[in-house]
């Protein structure tokens, strides 16, 4: 009988040590996903920072244009991580989970197909009159509505994702009764080790570390959906339950498809850069103070000339001027001068030429004469405005009339104007960027 009785105690301590070792195993495999994937997305950081402040022209064009790398880049991960959600509903699981599960899919399917206006450009599609007459961009999106385009839903969805994200980890570390109560509603936490990739979300939107944050904030925010897309779909799915270095290396096997399909989609449906170009070189790192890097994309355009714009040479100027670089500034001035001397621009682009030209002349401080060009286009738009018919071709052209006296400096008149202007205005976009533009110069007069 104590034989028998040593080798049931045996017995009974062997079993109880498999446990202890099993969860030791799943804490390392833990920690060494939590560690891979804190130096995957620290790499993708840092890579952002070092084309933000070293390569301004790659920054610009390939992660904030629309229709380029990084909208696509976000729009396809977006996709993916609907695609594997939805394929986890026909799989044994929880009706509650199956329910979160579905409710993500389709989000992350909607996010997606807002990021490139539900493929308009791909497939040609125009605008349906419904949205057009409210979208503020005339575009196939919902999230350019008139209606809701003053709600800043960047800052909403940063607060969700840093809120849940604590209380992720807090649960998980400190809770485990309730950790177990959420997870069987359906309610996936997000788990400890891909907590960083969520977290930089916030960071680049609510910090705005870089030009145009909230560009960069959707692209980091796609791929925080997509690793925990994975991470689930590997949990529930279709595959083996992989983890480790495994599991890590397996997703970057996936970021690097979705890499090259954007690069694809790129390539074959290519978004406009000048306007991009100019806006970032004019005003996102002049309100950085980084002039060379500003520099970097003035060069940039100045050899592809079919990025140029009439203001182009006169911002390069005013940036230059503020920077302290005085010469140079006169000089790229000089030679907006003979540029605008010898060109013959179109019809339509005129007033905006003579424009552009008083403000380049009353720079050069020949006041008579940037006089006599600003009275030239508020003129040539009268003119044209007793031409037309159109109530937003009319808008457009007050709104240049009020443009041109901000310009000439009278800044009472051309709130006036542009609020005639927003009055005769039919199209939500042209009314939209006339409330901005009225609000914008309102309160630098406060």
């Amino acid at each position: 009988m104590k034989q028998n009785t040593s080798k049931i105690k045996l017995c009974a301590n062997s079993s109880e040590s498999k446990p202890i070792k099993g969860k030791q195993n799943t804490v390392n495999l833990n920690v060494i996903e939590t560690i891979s994937y804190g130096l995957l997305i620290g790499a993708a950081v840092a890579l952002v920072f070092y084309l933000f402040h070293s390569d301004p022209v790659s920054y610009t064009i390939f992660l904030i244009t629309e229709g380029q790398w990084g909208e696509y880049f976000t729009s396809i991960s977006f996709g993916l991580s609907s695609v594997l959600l939805i394929a986890l509903l026909i799989k044994p699981a929880r009706y509650s989970q199956k329910v979160v599960w579905a409710m993500i899919g389709l989000t992350a399917f909607f996010i997606g197909a807002e990021e490139i206006n539900w493929g308009q450009k791909i497939f040609h599609i125009s605008t349906p009159s419904i949205l057009s007459h409210a979208n503020v961009q005339n575009e196939t999106s919902f999230h350019n509505l008139k209606y809701i385009k003053g709600v800043s839903i960047h800052r909403l969805v940063a607060y969700i994702v840093l809120g849940w994200s604590i209380f992720s980890v807090a649960v998980s570390l400190w809770f485990p009764r309730l950790k177990n109560r959420i997870q069987i509603l359906g309610f996936p936490l997000i788990p400890i080790r891909i907590v960083l990739i969520f977290l930089t979300m916030p960071y680049f939107f609510l910090v705005y570390p870089v030009a145009k944050s909230d560009e960069i904030c959707e692209l980091f925010l796609s791929v925080a959906v997509l690793v925990w897309a994975y991470d689930i779909f590997i949990q529930y799915g279709w595959i083996k339950r992989i983890r480790g270095l495994w599991a890590v290396t397996t997703f970057v096997g996936i970021l690097l498809f979705v890499a090259v399909l954007s690069a694809g989609m790129t390539y074959r449906f290519p978004g406009y850069i000048g306007w991009r170009l100019n806006m970032t070189a004019s005003r996102e790192y002049t309100n950085y103070g980084m002039y060379d890097q500003a520099e970097c994309i003035y060069e940039y355009i100045y050899s592809h000339p079919k990025y140029m714009t009439p203001e182009t040479r006169l911002n390069h100027a005013r940036m230059l001027l503020k920077s302290g670089n005085k010469n140079k500034g006169l000089y790229i001035l000089t030679e907006a001068v003979k540029e605008f001397e010898t060109s013959d621009p179109p019809e339509k682009q005129l007033s905006r030429y003579l424009r552009s030209f008083g403000i380049v002349l009353g720079l050069l401080e020949q006041s008579d004469r940037a006089d006599a060009k600003f009275n030239q286009a508020i003129k040539l738009d009268e003119q044209q405005i007793e031409s037309v018919s159109n109530q937003n071709a009319k808008a457009k052209l007050l709104w240049s009339i009020a443009k041109t006296l901000e310009a000439r400096g009278d800044i009472s008149a051309a709130i006036d104007t542009a609020q005639q202007a927003r009055s005769k205005a039919i199209s939500a976009q042209l009314q939209w960027r006339l409330d901005m533009w009225i609000k914008t110069l309102t309160e630098t007069t406060e």
